[in-house]
């Protein structure tokens, strides 16, 4: 039977538009080691907007996309194409979702440049990367690209931590609140908020009493030089492998603790 519903043409490729989720409540808090990058959307040097000084409170909208990282991204694409209308809520002050927040040493992904980008002609035809497996500088300025080509600033909301959705049975009608005030209803809702978000600190007896520098990878201090200090690192996945590279090289002591050894070659 034919359907009116724009988003009947995304089957295969959305999942969980369907009203499921009651409260969503998540804990990103902005850190101060946010590098500063071109605002290549407007065009100057100057910092990048956080949030829309002229922003409304209240929106009312066709989609609510949750989170302005890769799938967040292609979301707003997707449902613009159809002639939806969309707003975005991020709790971070920019695109890019993990690599917004992630600002450690080493930090880059371990997947082959070619397949680690949207597959929007408009947006790869005129962007190469410089490194077979970039870094988080380069992919932010990739995620700064896509912006400026796409035009996604105008319908997000930057600095905006969702503290409730709440859904209405006889209206059908999402509403989403933000820790900032801004509210926003809407008839679908796409959550696109990861999975990498939310920081675990291990309850170590006797943490509480250690009186050096205690970091933690996912709020990494931009800062922050360790040359010529003692350094113990927890931990031998990805990230912990990928800060070592560097931190061996300036340190003046690195001990990492591992449960079990792994296998690594130079990225």
């Amino acid at each position: 039977m034919a359907t009116s519903d724009p988003l009947s043409s995304l089957e295969g490729d959305m999942l969980d538009v369907a009203p499921r989720v009651k409260v969503v409540d998540g804990d990103i808090k902005a850190t101060d080691h946010i590098e500063r990058l071109p605002n290549v959307a407007n065009g100057t040097n100057g910092s990048v907007q956080n949030s829309h000084t002229n922003d409304t409170v209240k929106h009312q909208c066709d989609v609510l996309v949750v989170g302005a990282g890769f799938s967040g991204i292609t979301a707003i694409h997707r449902f613009r194409k159809l002639g939806l209308k969309v707003k975005c809520f991020e709790a971070g002050g920019d695109f890019g979702g993990v690599w917004y927040w992630n600002r450690y040493p080493g930090a880059r992904v371990d997947s082959e440049a070619p397949f680690y980008q949207l597959n929007i002609p408009e947006v790869y035809q005129d962007f190469t990367f410089s490194q077979r497996f970039p870094g988080h500088v380069e992919l932010r300025r990739y995620m700064a690209h896509i912006d400026k080509v796409l035009g996604l600033r105008q319908d997000v909301t930057f600095n905006a931590q969702v503290i409730s959705a709440t859904f209405d049975e006889a209206k059908g009608l999402w509403t989403m609140k933000t820790a900032a005030g801004h509210e926003a209803t809407c008839k679908y809702l796409m959550l696109a908020s990861g999975l990498l978000h939310r920081k675990y600190t291990p309850d170590l007896p006797g943490l509480d009493r250690y009186k050096g520098k205690l970091v933690h990878s996912a709020s990494y201090p931009e800062d922050l030089d360790c040359t010529g200090k003692r350094v113990g690192l927890v931990g031998a996945g990805a990230t912990a492998v990928q800060i070592t590279q560097e931190l061996g090289k300036e340190a003046a002591e690195l001990t990492v603790f591992l449960r079990r050894p792994s296998y690594c070659l130079p990225m």
